[in-house]
């Protein structure tokens, strides 16, 4: 019995001096793995490191490329832009050769029983002239100094007016008949209705455009009559007994234009005083 307890006793020993604790290799596995661990980091950082400093002598070589680039350009004495690889080349425009007109296509009048549209101009008629229009706030210097678009008017002339050099105000169409057709020096005034009459339509959308005569040095005053005169810089129409001392007469009204409002158009009525509005 004694022998037995014996024996056993001294395999559990021999046992337990070759099994070590379990905590001990766990601990030694993790030591292992931080170093590798720890051995990768320091390379990727060291490998990051050169490149960070491959970068900065990189773009130390390209500060001092473009400060040879700026230097060779002050030498020049222009800056020419960059020409990437990837534009396309610049050509210099060819101007196409001149073309024979003998050789282009294009037929006549009465050609191949083709015709154009005429109209004859009737050498007892006069056609419509373009008058200079000044506008509603326009001054008594304006009126003198504004241009004159051509003398009295020709039967059977069709251009009848020419617009001066440098002119840039507006025109406006009149057809010479009637009492504009002895017109010398005409000129058209814009003015609201109530600057004019008080006893115009109250629906008028428009300005009206008074056509005036400014050749009138040789005519005699006419109390009847009325006239675009001056005061103060300021433009006034109107009659008079005699002429005012502090007014300017700077021409005789021929006749007035007023736009009829759409609402108020209507057919025309066999009665003249119908269709005119009497002032």
């Amino acid at each position: 019995m004694m022998a037995f307890c014996f024996a056993t006793t001294l395999v559990c020993t021999t046992q337990t001096s070759f099994i070590r604790p379990l905590h001990c290799r766990n601990g030694r596995r993790a030591h292992r793995t931080s170093s590798r661990r720890q051995r990768a980091f320091n390379a990727v950082a060291s490998e990051n490191l050169g490149k960070q400093e491959e970068i900065k002598e990189l773009m130390k070589k390209l500060q001092e490329l473009r400060a040879k680039r700026d230097e060779l350009t002050k030498q020049v004495g222009e800056e020419k832009p960059a020409v990437s690889a990837f534009d396309p080349p610049k050509t210099e425009p060819v101007s196409p050769p001149p073309v024979d007109l003998s050789t282009v296509e294009i037929g006549r009048h009465g050609e191949k029983s083709r015709f154009m549209s005429f109209s004859t101009v009737s050498g007892d008629e006069y056609y419509p002239r373009a008058v200079v229009l000044l506008p509603n706030d326009a001054t008594a210097t304006q009126v003198i100094e504004a241009p004159s678009m051509g003398g009295a008017a020709e039967q059977g002339k069709l251009v009848t007016s020419t617009i001066p050099a440098g002119f840039s105000g507006r025109l406006v169409s009149l057809q010479f008949t009637g009492k504009l057709i002895d017109l010398v020096d005409p000129i058209c005034v814009s003015m609201p209705p109530e600057d004019v009459a008080d006893n115009l339509p109250k629906d008028l959308e428009s300005d009206l455009v008074l056509v005036i005569e400014r050749a009138i040095e040789d005519e005699e005053f006419d109390k009847t009559k009325f006239y675009l005169w001056g005061v103060d810089n300021k433009l006034k129409v109107g009659w008079a007994i005699a002429k005012p001392p502090q007014a300017q007469c700077l021409g005789r009204v021929v006749c007035t234009f007023l736009e009829e409002p759409p609402k108020r158009r209507k057919a025309k009525s066999a009665w003249e005083e119908e269709n005119e509005v009497y002032m």
